[in-house]
């Protein structure tokens, strides 16, 4: 699995989105784009991976919730891409199916693990792929550093089950992927939304 860091160029607001692509570019992998950004402006980095002969550069997108800056781009890129297929948690604007909790769905060459993980929102999910060890979280807060402020009680939830994962990467939906003491991480940052207030 090839992951790829996506960024808009623009002066807009933006999330990260990722291209997922296979090593080998086989007939059978799914160009994956997880999350869009805002605008176009990633289409021209698309534009310079290797996809494979005969793959259209993003045949999916995977939206890891409704925020804007995470899926405005996705009518530029189903101008580009006609044959693409969209899916969320929700049936929101341009998305063609929704996924589910548990849900295995092809990203690159690998199977992924669609996560229902509120609290950021209700609709938000995280992609996890078992054989990279690998989390695509969107805005899960993973990395919280000190208490405080209110987080839904679902958030609690949503974090247990992350801890729960053998996770050797994050891929978020702002800043850079994360390798470094994750399972820490994850248990600081549930200790500080236990130390805050829960609504």
């Amino acid at each position: 699995m090839r992951v790829t860091l996506l960024r808009g160029c623009s002066d807009a607001y933006t999330g990260n989105a990722y291209a997922v692509l296979g090593d080998g570019n086989r007939p059978e992998d799914v160009n994956t784009l997880v999350d869009t950004g805002t605008d176009g402006t990633l289409l021209a980095q698309l534009g310079a991976l290797s996809t494979g002969i005969g793959h259209e550069r993003v045949q999916q997108v995977l939206l890891t919730h409704s925020h804007f800056d995470h899926t405005g781009g996705l009518p530029m890129l189903r101008r580009a891409y006609p044959a693409l297929k969209a899916y969320a948690f929700e049936l929101l604007p341009g998305v063609d199916e929704t996924l589910y909790d548990g849900r295995f769905v092809r990203v690159g060459d690998r199977s992924a693990k669609v996560l229902h993980t509120p609290g950021h929102s209700d609709d938000s999910i995280s992609i996890y792929v078992p054989e990279e060890h690998a989390l695509f979280c969107g805005d899960t807060q993973v990395d919280i550093k000190t208490p405080g402020g209110a987080y839904p009680r679902v958030f609690v939830s949503t974090l247990e089950r992350l801890l729960g994962l053998d996770v050797h990467v994050i891929y978020p939906g702002h800043g850079d992927p994360m390798r470094d003491n994750l399972h820490a991480m994850l248990e600081r940052t549930l200790d500080c939304v236990h130390k805050s207030e829960l609504v």
